[in-house]
């Protein structure tokens, strides 16, 4: 059986997250993204909840003053699995969220008036129109109902145009107990730790990050500080194959106090964002972002980094703010800093065709100002990828590191490997490990569970890799890739 660690995973929720400031990132309106996201936190689930109280909250309905979850328009709720998320169409992803809302949705709170402002919207562009006698209750319920039902499945056609979210929301749901397990549970046996990554995005998502009103901030259901970590701490204590890495956050003023209580409940690194509006040199925070990477040197910390031109992203194209380019700025400041880049630059450089006569495996040759954020250009040609620069900070670098999470392209949509994906990797990797074998010593078997759940690969991911890695031309590196990298990257042994 074979060892794995993954060293890319998350074990968090939607209240972990500003979920209206995601939603209106997708240019979803105000309202709408306050309303659904009170559908969705409430039923999201708590491990850890708060003096007892359970995350999933029953209304009471006004016409008898009970107090019971009532489905609208007397819709059986969905029974779904985790498993069955992944095969959902939209639609039915929608109709499961939308079974969400009890009647109190429908009169009162942050879903009614984002029912209103739909109904707003409809009027304007003549899209439906029905009329409705509003002093019949029946009535009105299974209109708003409706409209409710319209909201949704349009919120999840838009953002899932961008990225398929929809199905992403709904497995966010479920608590942070059940996440690990299920994710425990579908990997291969042979996985003996996860590195899991915090995120701390408030402040990021919000159009004034200065505002003090209420109802314009977009801030997460949990306070990072004093419920996130506390509640990952408790998670990485109930469950022994867990690592947690807790998020930097520049916009705090106090990250520096944030991180360190982390560490002294356990934490062993910490989580570098940049697709939300920063970078590892320059630009804004520079000053902070520098006292970070000082303090991690001195102190042996280890610092994770997403490192693709895409990602959770505050604005169109801030995922550019991942150019390895910056890093190798960094680096020349702080060369003994502890670093792993997230994803190896991406897919885009990996899986680019392979011409040995114009490809340059020659470090000191693969150049900054080559290197360019368009998908299309890092395709035509490794030289101007990500990946090519990723390659050589870890060959130049002894405490640089990558990893391969979310390189899904091996994976066909039937969840079968691609093999002409596959011939390009292993011919890729295979050279880059003859002429730099320090390379070989470098990568990291990673699998970003999450996102992986989107494209419903999370099932076969592990899989795949073990039968990249069992082909004679990369079989002398598996150990090294699934688990002998990692040890020495977070420096111990499982």
């Amino acid at each position: 059986m074979q060892k794995i660690v993954d060293i890319h995973s998350h074990m968090f929720n939607l209240k972990y997250l500003p979920v209206a400031g995601i939603l209106k990132r997708h240019k979803i309106p105000h309202f709408i993204a306050k309303g659904v996201e009170s559908l969705l936190l409430r039923h999201t689930k708590e491990s850890y909840p708060l003096a007892g109280i359970q995350g999933i909250l029953k209304y009471k309905d006004d016409e008898d003053n009970t107090s019971v979850t009532v489905y609208i328009d007397d819709w059986e709720p969905i029974d779904y699995g985790m498993d069955e998320i992944a095969d959902l169409s939209d639609d039915e992803i929608a109709n499961a969220i939308t079974q969400f809302a009890v009647v109190g949705d429908l009169k009162s709170g942050d879903l009614s008036v984002a029912i209103d402002e739909y109904e707003k919207q409809e009027l304007r562009s003549g899209d439906f129109f029905m009329i409705v006698d509003y002093e019949d209750d029946e009535a009105l319920k299974r209109h708003r109902a409706g409209l409710l039902q319209r909201m949704i499945n349009k919120v999840i056609r838009i953002i899932n145009a961008a990225v398929n979210y929809g199905k992403w929301f709904l497995f966010m749901t479920n608590s942070e107990k059940d996440i690990y397990k299920y994710i425990e549970q579908k990997d291969e046996p042979g996985v003996v730790a996860y590195l899991h990554l915090m995120m701390d995005v408030d402040r990021f998502l919000n159009e004034d990050p200065d505002t003090e009103d209420e109802d314009l901030l977009y801030r997460s259901r949990f306070n990072f500080a004093t419920q996130q970590v506390q509640n990952m701490k408790k998670l990485n204590d109930d469950f022994p194959k867990l690592i947690g890495f807790v998020a930097f956050n520049p916009a705090r003023k106090n990250w520096l106090e944030i991180i360190e209580n982390a560490r002294a409940n356990g934490f062993k690194g910490v989580k570098f964002y940049p697709p939300l509006g920063y970078k590892a040199s320059g630009g804004p925070y520079a000053d902070r972002i520098k006292a970070l990477f000082a303090h991690c040197q001195t102190h042996n910390i280890p610092v994770f980094t997403h490192c693709n031109n895409q990602g959770f992203e505050a604005w169109p194209l801030s995922g550019y703010n991942s150019n390895p380019v910056f890093w190798e700025e960094a680096l020349a400041k702080y060369p003994n800093l502890i670093l792993c880049l997230g994803h190896a630059g991406g897919g885009h450089g990996w899986f680019a065709k392979n011409d040995p006569s114009t490809d340059i495996t020659d470090p000191d040759l693969i150049l900054a100002a080559n290197i360019k954020n368009e998908k299309a250009a890092q395709m035509a040609n490794w030289n101007n990828s990500y990946a090519a620069m990723v390659y050589k900070l870890c060959v130049k670098y002894d405490n640089v590191y990558c990893d391969a999470s979310y390189l899904d392209e091996i994976i066909d949509d039937y969840g079968n490997m691609d093999d002409d994906a596959k011939k390009l990797f292993t011919k890729r990797l295979k050279k880059l490990f003859e002429v730099s074998p320090k390379f070989a010593e470098r990568i990291m078997y990673g699998s970003d569970w999450h996102m992986l759940f989107q494209e419903g690969k999370n099932r076969v991911y592990l899989k795949r890799y073990i039968e990249l890695f069992d082909q004679p031309e990369l079989a002398p590196y598996k150990d090294a890739f699934f688990y002998g990298n990692a040890e020495k990257y977070l420096r111990r042994n499982f």
